[in-house]
């Protein structure tokens, strides 16, 4: 089928006419393991299959079974388009690799500083880099063989940790999927860390005017490097010996994109369903009044209750007896923005709005806000004023008509405004109407190629922060005939308006460049996120990480 991989497989044809497909390596399919199978108009007919069970957890050597596969049977044929969710999550995964052999009390310690790790905030690590900088800036003085403890500055201790916190921001440190992933993490760390050495290099030639040897320079970035990464290398081989355990309660049918999703995921151990009524799929753990005992016996961290169950008295009293075991308790709306740091669009109702701060919540962080958006403008208008001429000159030489572009866009509460940007089009590139932007778009001039890959186009849209219809950090604002088509298929889309839309936003830094409606519905996720959790923080992050990505070349 289209999309799905198979994996490693030998071919050969049989006398009935039909190919059949014998697998290199066997593959787990719900309670068995598939020998051989043919595969027919979007069906997979079992031929031959081993006798062993599989596990709740997965085949004997360690593979995933199928979710929502019922057990095999030889000579039995399946309908595999209900399940492509999670076929190409199982079917032909690499064999195994031999599990390390950890002792029974350090792989419990490990799984405690596993779930430990998972309810850090980022502010508690951030918290933590900046003690630790002010730590390894006064070790550096004292352990340099040319300077004495007593001639560090406070002045060092204020600014190294600052410095610290400002390039984590710029490395993405403090993403959450950053302590799961080693190459990340020790890229990010290491960038970190030498952000801060040149920082601190700058400060201390260019302002403090302080000969002060290198060794103290080399040697506080050095121990940095080692602060930041020993305990988030911890935090790394924890989770890879104990995953957080994630049982969903309720329809397996509504749950089963989630399922998928959780079982692709670095952080979690997908262990079943707990629903109403037992079924055969393959991951069905048992009834909803069986759910204490589920969780004590397979050991769950996290119970995660479908939207619809968290309104049932019987159901809530079985998952607050589960939870008196020490197991977590959320809803899925909760879960998925915790762990996703998204907001599951095709899953919630209006009833979503209602439990989220919108507005009012954060009338004195949007005063702080709209104060930043001014001086941030006023001082970027100032530091690329000069760019403005050259730019003029350079998109009236290589195409005819203004080297200036108005455009209607929806802004806060859906009202229309006019957006100023430097043309990288072609005059006539919309005279047949509104039409999505497309990567290698042939409308797009030679200049205009490269202001719109380094985002240059865009500074005029200062002017904009300075008027009040735009902010720095925000969702960013579309055509008011693309948002009506995009709302007859995206649900909930015009609540992306409750805000101010940006110059870059949440979505620009964590989705690829994209020009469709399920981009549009993707990018979604993340504007709801933002527009029920922004903060002065979280825009700095993101201005940062943006200046990251445009320094990339990234769209």
């Amino acid at each position: 089928m289209k999309g799905w991989r198979l994996g490693p497989c030998e071919c050969s044809s049989g006398g009935d006419g039909r190919r059949h497909w014998a697998p290199t390596q066997r593959i787990p399919l719900g309670g068995r393991t598939v020998n051989r199978f043919d595969w027919r108009d979007g069906c997979i007919r079992i031929d031959s299959c081993a006798t062993e069970s599989i596990g709740n957890r997965g085949a004997v050597d360690g593979r995933r079974r199928l979710i929502g596969v019922p057990h095999i049977v030889v000579g039995q044929e399946l309908d595999m388009t209900q399940y492509r969710h999670s076929l190409s999550s199982v079917l032909a995964e690499a064999p195994p690799s031999e599990p390390v052999r950890i002792r029974a009390g350090l792989r419990q310690r490990l799984a405690y500083i596993s779930t430990l790790a998972y309810g850090i905030p980022p502010a508690a690590w951030m918290l933590f880099d900046m003690a630790a900088a002010a730590m390894v800036v006064a070790l550096a003085y004292r352990y340099s063989p040319k300077a004495i403890y007593v001639q560090v500055q406070t002045s060092y201790l204020i600014f190294f940790p600052c410095a610290a916190l400002l390039g984590g921001l710029i490395a993405g440190l403090y993403e959450r999927q950053v302590c799961y992933r080693l190459t990340r993490l020790l890229f990010a760390t290491i960038l970190t860390s030498i952000i801060a050495g040149a920082l601190l290099n700058l400060y201390v030639n260019l302002i403090e005017y302080e000969k002060i040897g290198r060794w103290i320079i080399l040697l506080a970035t050095s121990l940095l490097f080692a602060a930041e990464t020993l305990p988030r290398l911890v935090t790394y081989y924890a989770h890879k010996v104990h995953k957080i355990r994630v049982l969903l309660v309720g329809d397996q049918a509504d749950s089963l994109s989630l399922a998928a999703r959780l079982e692709n995921d670095r952080l979690f151990d997908f262990i079943g369903f707990c629903s109403e009524q037992r079924t055969r799929y393959a991951k069905d753990l048992g009834e909803i009044g069986q759910l204490p005992d589920i969780c004590r016996r397979h050991k769950i961290d996290q119970i995660v209750i479908a939207s619809h169950c968290t309104r049932r008295a019987d159901v809530l009293d079985r998952c607050f007896e589960a939870a008196q075991a020490g197991c977590g308790l959320l809803d899925e709306w909760s879960f998925y923005e915790e762990a996703f740091e998204q907001v599951a669009v095709d899953h919630i109702d209006a009833s979503w709005f209602f439990h989220s701060k919108l507005g009012v919540s954060f009338r004195f962080q949007a005063f702080v806000k709209r104060l930043m958006d001014i001086v941030i403008a006023l001082f970027a208008l100032v530091l690329t004023s000069w760019l403005f001429p050259i730019l003029w000159f350079l998109v009236r030489l290589t195409s005819w008509g203004p080297a200036f572009y108005l455009q209607t866009r929806c802004g806060q509460f859906g009202r229309p405004f006019k957006i100023y940007k430097f043309r990288s089009m072609t005059v006539d590139a919309e005279a047949n109407g509104a039409v999505w932007a497309a990567r290698n778009d042939p409308r797009v001039t030679p200049v205009g190629y490269l202001l719109r890959k380094t985002r240059l186009d865009e500074l005029p849209q200062l002017w904009n922060v300075l008027k009040g219809d735009m902010s720095f950090v925000g969702p960013r604002p579309e055509r008011p005939e693309l948002v009506k088509e995009i709302e007859k298929e995206v649900p909930f889309f015009s609540f992306r308006h409750w805000v101010r839309p940006g110059l870059t936003g949440l979505a620009q830094i964590r989705y690829q460049y994209g020009a469709t409606i399920d981009d549009a519905r993707e990018k979604l996720k993340y504007d709801l996120y933002y527009v029920k959790n922004w903060s002065i923080l979280l825009d700095i992050q993101i201005i940062l990480r943006t200046l990251v990505t445009v320094m990339k070349g990234s769209r």
